[in-house]
Order: C-alpha cells, then structure tokens, then sequence
C-alpha cells in the first residue's frame, strides 16, 4: 500500500493501530538511569525489560487503585470491613438524638 511514490503507508493490524512493541525516547535523570543499570545488570536483565515490568507494576497499580474496590491500598481495607456496623451506628444515633430531645422536668423551670 502507498501513499505517495515511494512512501508506503503503515499496515493497521488493529483498530487502534499497531499493537505490537514501540520504540520510543525518554529523558531520565543520570542518577536514575545509572541506579536502573545498576539493577537490571543485578537481576541479569536487560534495561528494556526493567522498564518495561516497573510501568506494568505502575499501571497495574494506579488502575486497580482507581477501579477495583476489591485491591485498594492497604490502609483503606479496614474501612470496608467496618460498613456492617453501619445500622449500629445509626441506631445509637437514633438514641442519641431521643434522649436529646427530650426535656427534663428541671430543664422546664
């Protein structure tokens, strides 16, 4: 297929566009490209792959923070698990507010 003469267009494997593998430029820090290094040569792996499994783990973790109720962050667990106490609470808060409104006899003088 071509646009031009010459110049050919790309093929679309997929609605979206290809999606396959994509090379692409960042800029990094030195320091954090050195560390990178430093751990992908420590884990005997390439930079391509450490890449690459650190923007899944991130991914993977700011979509299920977002979007799944049942992977929120730790912290946020014990407030879930507390939602069956829910009508208790507003029974007292129903005492409460009866006892409230109600008057004493020396609250009338």
């Amino acid at each position: 297929m071509t646009d031009a003469p010459g110049r050919r267009r790309p093929i679309q494997s997929h609605k979206y566009g290809n999606m396959g593998r994509v090379k692409t430029t960042i800029e990094l820090p030195d320091p954090v490209l050195r560390q990178a290094r430093v751990l992908a040569a420590a884990r005997g792996t390439t930079l391509k792959r450490l890449f690459t499994e650190a923007l899944e783990e991130k991914i993977r973790a700011e979509t299920s923070e977002a979007g799944d109720p049942g992977s929120r962050r730790p912290w946020m667990a014990g407030f879930g698990e507390l939602s069956h106490l829910s009508e208790e609470t507003r029974r007292i808060q129903r005492i409460i507010d009866d006892e409230f409104g109600r008057l004493e006899p020396e609250d009338l003088e």
